[in-house]
């Protein structure tokens, strides 16, 4: 079939929600290999040529095919209507790169042209514009003859997420390089970019991917789903929690079912059954789908070309989700809570000083509150701080649409403030700040925020700099890729923690999940690998470094002190003995989760990883906490483990 013209596509089809072709994805199961045989042998094979003798020719041939076909599958169970973003330049394909292990080379080009003639794909070329720059990658989606085909196939998509297997009692990502490292640099128009670039394996990188591949494996063997949704997504809603607080019902969570209009896609089924996909399409361009599903894969992210800058963790989708939507997070079924760290970025600055931020100014002496130094800076006026927040605006959209006013100035003196500490002039934080902030708010950002001008932002960048005169001389010094590697420290070895005893963690950068009856003992590793990050003094340190925890129904907790370590009995906390929305499609898809991961395989890979069977005496717990050097918690641990709160 030949490839179609942007212009001859139907109005409403969008080109635009697409995904990228994902050269990772890849699965052994027997139900996979039957699939990609038949369209091999169907449709590839008589097209070889002179080759055709050639096994090796044959197996490499086959290999490519798979994974152009199941990144179109696993774009098609995501949602009918997502196309695949494919390119056809040959040096995008580079097969030494340790980003491809799979070895994918300019050879997926033909294979896509094969399935295109023989009416499996459909395709339109991507272009570049040479005036500005612009670039649109080429497009294939499958026609009805390949949907049927996947339909046939009924490969389970559990069965199409990590590459995992166990080597000597290890997981092995093996397709994956679990570490990314970019670097900056410009185009050919002078606009920065990130690239992927090689770099060379050290001890140090080593241990930091058998975390990843640890981890990983953990989370292979953990349900992670949103439990208020009936849809398998969400919309970014350019992460403006006012558009998201539109879709929720405060009370139990559930997820307007109208939240844009919605269309179906038919198909048939092997058996002559018709069935349907339905589907939901963007309001507009930059409001995008954030698939909840169970294909989470989490790898780390340096900058600058090295090891001590940024090292971040991406990739799951509560990372990805708006905030709003965090607390209804359920892992196996099981609420969770959300602890973060308060103001870390500013207390790590001032940490590297030897001030613990919290014991010298008190623990509510929020960072991001200038209304001291407004008054200083202007002391004959009444107006709003910088002047840069709209304060009449409940009138225009009532009083529970909208954040507080308070609320919209702390965001923005937080966002400017982290964009100082990332950038080097304040011209350029300045700038970065007005974009960040147009993102966040979306439509409503003329009517939150008067025009934050040079003048105004200078006036919010001089208070910054007054309240906080210990560390001003960070600020507009390009320094936060290091925090950012401080704090991907600090996470790695939370992670790495509870990794070890079977317990699965997610982290949205200096914030954590768990389930709800661990959140003391989060706090507590919390505080500790704090402590031993900080580089404060024992005379420094102060436990008050953490901020809130807000349970799954909205409730929020602080605690003075951090809470002795404990283990208690796997079961729903009381917190969570409450009215909540659990849609129907969370509850089928823990179903199906449940069923595969009873599979006698799935049982002999977790026991394996030490998914299961850890931690099921209290000899091996009060081990445990001697390997932590937490003696001190031992007595009171086992005080607790004797009077009921035994481990699963």
């Amino acid at each position: 079939m030949p490839k179609l013209e942007r212009e001859d596509l139907p109005e409403e089809f969008d080109l635009d929600h697409s995904r990228q072709l994902d050269v990772h994805t890849w699965s052994d199961y027997p139900e996979v290999n039957e699939f990609v045989n038949r369209i091999y042998d169907q449709y590839i094979h008589t097209a070889i040529g002179s080759n055709s003798d050639s096994k090796k020719w044959h197996s490499k041939k086959k290999r490519q095919l798979k994974v152009l076909l199941l990144s179109l599958y696993v774009n098609w169970l995501d949602d009918p209507q997502l196309v695949t973003g494919f390119s056809r330049t040959l040096s995008h394909y580079r097969a030494g790169s340790r980003y491809n292990k799979l070895h994918i080379s300019r050879i997926i080009i033909d294979i896509q042209d094969e399935l295109s003639d023989a009416g499996l794909i459909n395709w339109v070329k991507g272009f570049k514009d040479p005036e500005t720059g612009i670039k649109k990658n080429t497009k294939i989606w499958p026609t009805e003859t390949l949907v049927k085909e996947f339909v046939k196939a009924g490969v389970h998509q559990l069965d199409l997420r990590l590459d995992l297997d166990v080597i000597d009692g290890k997981p092995v990502v093996g397709n994956r390089d679990l570490i990314v490292m970019h670097e900056k640099v410009e185009d050919e128009y002078g606009r920065p970019q990130q690239i992927a670039v090689e770099y060379k394996d050290t001890p140090q990188v080593e241990e930091m991917r058998w975390c990843l591949c640890d981890y990983n494996g953990l989370l292979t063997h953990h349900h992670i789903d949103l439990c208020n949704t009936d849809v398998p997504y969400v919309w970014s809603h350019d992460d403006n929690p006012d558009q998201v607080q539109e879709n929720i019902d405060l009370t139990t969570g559930q997820v307007s079912k109208h939240e844009a209009p919605s269309d179906s896609v038919e198909y048939e089924t092997e058996n002559g059954e018709q069935r349907s996909r339905s589907y939901t399409k963007p309001r507009d361009g930059k409001n995008k789908k954030i698939f909840v599903n169970q294909r989470n894969f989490v790898y780390r992210v340096f900058n600058n070309n090295s090891f001590r800058q940024g090292g971040r963790f991406y990739g799951g989708f509560w990372q990805q989700i708006p905030r709003e939507y965090r607390k209804f997070i359920r892992i196996d079924g099981y609420p969770t809570v959300e602890i973060d760290y308060s103001s870390h970025h500013p207390v790590l600055l001032y940490a590297r000083k030897g001030i613990n931020y919290w014991k010298e100014y008190g623990e509510d002496n929020d960072p991001y509150d200038l209304s001291e130094q407004f008054k200083e800076l202007n002391p004959h006026t009444n107006s709003d701080h910088g002047g840069a927040v709209q304060s009449s605006i409940s009138s225009v959209y009532g009083s529970n649409t909208l954040p507080s006013v308070a609320e919209r100035e702390r965001t923005l003196i937080k966002t400017l403030m982290l964009i100082l500490v990332n950038t080097k002039s304040d011209e350029s934080a300045m700038l970065a700040t007005r974009q960040r902030i147009r993102e966040i708010t979306g439509v409503n950002y003329s009517k939150q925020y008067q025009p934050l001008n040079d003048k105004r932002l200078k006036r919010y960048i001089e208070a910054i700099r007054m309240k906080h005169k210990p560390i001003a001389n960070y600020l507009g010094r390009s320094g936060g890729m290091e925090l950012q590697y401080l704090d991907s420290q600090i996470t790695e070895a939370i992670l790495s923690t509870f990794t070890r005893r079977g317990i699965p963690v997610l982290a949205v950068h200096d914030s954590y999940l768990i389930w709800e009856e661990y959140a003391s003992d989060l706090k507590w590793q919390m505080n500790r690998v704090w402590q031993k990050f900080s580089g404060l003094s024992d005379d420094e340190l102060n436990s008050s470094f953490y901020s809130e925890w807000t349970s799954s129904d909205g409730r929020v907790f602080k605690s003075e002190k951090p809470m002795p370590v404990w283990m208690p009995k796997k079961e729903i906390h009381p917190l969570s003995k409450r009215k909540q929305y659990v849609s129907e499609r969370h509850k089928q898809s823990l179903k199906e989760f449940k069923q595969w991961r009873k599979q006698p395989e799935r049982i002999e890979i977790m026991k394996m990883l030490g998914v299961i069977g850890k931690f099921d005496t209290l000899p091996v717990w009060m081990k445990y906490c001697k390997e932590l050097k937490a003696e001190r918690f031992c007595e009171d641990a086992t005080k607790e483990l004797i009077e009921g709160l035994v481990i699963e």
